[in-house]
């Protein structure tokens, strides 16, 4: 696969106690994909251009406890050189989080918090042209078949981490509101549990 892109990042305003505000932005070009996809055949002549954007900012609140807040929004312009896909981009895309955090609570070094956040969510959709027989002339035969998220994933969740001699481990749990970003889709809750270890 060809892909070429630039990125960049700055901060602004730094804050007391490690807090800020930062910048990103950057570009990516895709010249046989979409989207980190890629497909051969038919599907092979898709190429597309993505800018993005984000912001992050962080800093202290009170009694010990952080807030960080962050958000991303890009824009994916793709074309399709004569393969099915009668339409592809523009696509809109973004995600968001905002959460708290406070250390030192059970042990030194640990971490206590809660977050609200998004995933990375598509919009604009796509239609897509699929041969589906021929006439008897020889002619092929299309239908359309479309599709874009009808929902908007949301997750609430509490967080505890802590950090060992053995490694460090992160316990979350929470409700996902419409998974996957689908209207239909029903709330469900979620447990995490998870170990790093450096070698």
């Amino acid at each position: 696969r060809r892909v070429r892109g630039m990125y960049g990042e700055f901060s602004l305003l730094p804050f007391a106690g490690g807090g800020g505000l930062s910048f990103q932005v950057g570009g990516i070009e895709e010249l046989d994909g979409l989207l980190d996809s890629w497909g051969e055949g038919v599907f092979g002549d898709l190429r597309a251009r993505t800018s993005f954007a984000g912001v992050d900012m962080r800093g202290d609140l009170f009694g010990g406890w952080r807030y960080r807040v962050g958000g991303y929004a890009g824009r994916t312009l793709a074309e399709d050189a004569g393969g099915w896909f009668s339409r592809a981009g523009d696509l809109w895309s973004g995600s968001y989080a905002l959460g708290v955090e406070r250390g030192d609570v059970l042990f030194s070094g640990d971490g206590l918090g809660i977050r609200v956040h998004q995933p990375l969510r598509t919009s604009g959709g796509f239609r897509l042209r699929v041969p589906t027989g021929r006439t008897r002339y020889g002619d092929l035969t299309w239908r359309e078949v479309s599709g874009s998220p009808s929902g908007r994933e949301l997750v609430l969740e509490g967080l505890y981490r802590r950090r060992t001699e053995g490694g460090s481990w992160l316990l979350s749990a929470g409700v996902v509101s419409e998974p996957g970003h689908r209207s239909d889709a029903k709330t469900r809750g979620r447990m995490l549990f998870a170990f790093e270890r450096a070698f």
